[in-house]
């Protein structure tokens, strides 16, 4: 089982204190919800996380069955961060290691979220909601992940959209570790997240639950 212990971490960003002194311990097979206003730390934990920042203190533990581990770590950032110039399948192959993706199983699963004519255009031309669900889509499959960090992945989506890529993400997951960012009381229910599991950041620390009760997705 794979988990994850924040011990005791503060961030800050110059004078700004943006997390103070948290504890948390997340598992696998359970999905949470992080949440909480702008600018109070969601994105700051995120990438502490994922390794991309270094806390000021405290430290984050990554175990397997009791042991430290540096998992495979996938991640939808609030930015799409795809090749502007490269078309949706080659965004998705990009993260898998050469001969691994078979890009005819890639091309079925993009026609599960996008409109064949959106597939051989360079991702620039297409819309926003089309290009977060190739970010979307690009996370969930990439082989060999063992959690799934989002941060604010269903952004720019209508309501049918949206839906549909939230079951397309319960599906994948595959009751592997899932945490994901969001002010969305729809996006947390949708996904069936239960309240023991939503995390409520407020002034750089955890405050509780925020929204109501849900089942684990």
């Amino acid at each position: 089982m794979l988990s994850v212990e924040i011990k005791d971490l503060s961030k800050s960003y110059g004078k700004t204190r943006v997390l103070e002194r948290v504890d948390l311990k997340l598992q696998e097979p359970e999905c949470y919800a992080l949440t909480g206003k702008s600018g109070g730390g969601k994105t700051t934990l995120l990438r502490l996380l994922l390794g991309l920042e270094l806390p000021d203190s405290g430290e984050v533990i990554w175990k397997r069955e009791g042991l430290a581990v540096r998992p495979r770590l996938s991640a939808v950032f609030q930015e799409d961060r795809l090749c502007e110039g490269a078309d949706a399948l080659e965004n998705v192959l990009l993260v898998m290691p050469r001969g691994q993706g078979d890009p005819k199983e890639v091309e079925a699963e993009l026609r599960r979220l996008l409109p064949g004519d959106a597939l051989g255009k360079p991702v620039a031309k297409l819309s926003g909601g089309q290009r977060r669900r190739v970010a979307i889509l690009r996370a969930m499959c990439a082989p060999g992940a063992e959690a799934f960090l989002l941060d604010e992945p269903f952004t720019g989506l209508d309501e049918t959209t949206r839906l549909q890529v939230i079951e397309y993400v319960k599906e994948k997951r595959k009751d592997r570790l899932l945490l994901i960012a969001t002010h969305g009381a729809e996006d947390i229910g949708a996904l069936g997240i239960p309240e023991r599991n939503i995390l409520g950041l407020a002034e750089g620390t955890f405050a509780g639950t925020s929204f109501g009760k849900g089942k684990n997705c």
